[in-house]
């Protein structure tokens, strides 16, 4: 395939799984450009709580009224740390966290015109002030029943330190809070399941409705609704907590299969938000050896690099990353 070329094996992912991005080719010798969407990596509480391995808490039913989409289980391992283990798997909650502070937003003429219709988190242990993430507060921390909103000065505002993390509605999905219930656990058929589908491999989607025991979860449970969603957190072994989020894995396979001596991949217009930085970015895969290869089926594209041999298949949206042994 030479280097201005395209993959041309249509791309028929999941629904839910859309390849947002495309490897642009302007000719011989001339740079190969990726965009890929922006996806804020700090709201990804589990990197931080579950820093032995992938974790992921996912919603178990969709309780979203505007889209379609039924929730999908994530997991996904950094390349070249290892592969999965799925260790735990429990029905639940969210586990809110205890914060000592309060929401605010900075109101008078002396603010900065960033912080306009902005909510921030103020700890009072650190002094440091956090801004809010997506979705109103009163939905993340789910056991008030609303949320008051104080307003402060610029000065008071510059007089707190800034967090380096966003305040999140992630912060009540803490999967080391989990802890197995009788009356409300995955059980052994779930975790077999998992293990089934993803022990031994390098990422893993599943939907989470293939993963509910006959009759659906135990009635301990209770109903989902959607100020207090039923959630099924998952924890695995053996590899570094990888990103899998918006088909990153995909889009970066896409990206080492086909781009140039000369390649850019990044975030396409991120607004005023923060830059984002993936483990994956940091792996050394070497240098390409050849061209990318097609398998026989026209389903698979493989291309080896001196560190990884990279493969995309086409069919199944699936993304390898083979270390090369010394």
């Amino acid at each position: 395939m030479a280097p201005n070329q395209q993959l041309h094996r249509p791309v028929r992912p999941n629904p839910s799984h859309q390849m947002h991005s495309a490897v642009q080719h302007f000719g011989e010798g001339l740079p190969s450009v990726m965009t890929i969407p922006y996806v804020d990596g700090t709201t990804d509480v589990n990197r931080a709580q579950c820093a032995t391995g992938p974790a992921a808490v996912v919603n178990v039913y969709n309780t979203d009224p505007v889209t379609t989409v039924e929730p999908s289980l994530e997991l996904s391992c950094v390349p070249g740390t290892g592969a999965l283990t799925v260790d735990f798997a429990s029905f639940g909650r969210p586990a809110v966290q205890h914060r000592n502070g309060r929401f605010f937003m900075c109101g008078s003429a002396d603010c900065p015109p960033s912080t306009l219709r902005k909510t921030f988190w103020e700890d009072f242990d650190t002094k440091l002030r956090y801004e809010v993430g997506s979705g109103p507060c009163a939905e993340c921390l789910h056991h008030r029943p609303t949320c008051p909103v104080a307003n402060v000065t610029g000065a008071y505002f510059f007089s707190l330190g800034e967090a380096l993390e966003r305040f999140s509605c992630a912060v009540s999905r803490d999967c080391a809070a989990f802890a197995t219930n009788s009356s409300c656990d995955a059980g052994p058929s779930v975790l077999s399941n998992l293990k089934s589908l993803c022990d031994g491999k390098q990422s893993c989607s599943v939907p989470v409705a293939k993963l509910l025991p006959a009759g659906g979860p135990p009635a301990g449970c209770a109903p989902a609704s959607q100020r207090d969603p039923l959630l099924l957190a998952v924890r695995a072994s053996g590899c570094q907590h990888g990103t899998a989020v918006a088909s990153f894995r995909q889009d970066l396979a896409g990206f080492l299969l086909t781009r140039g001596g000369h390649a850019w991949m990044g975030h396409n217009w991120i607004a005023g938000n923060r830059p984002a930085w993936y483990p994956e970015w940091d792996v050394d895969f070497g240098e390409p050896l050849a061209a990318p290869q097609v398998s026989s089926d026209g389903a698979t594209f493989t291309r080896a690099w001196s560190k990884f041999n990279v493969s995309l298949n086409c069919d199944t949206f699936e993304a390898s990353f083979d270390s090369v042994q010394a």
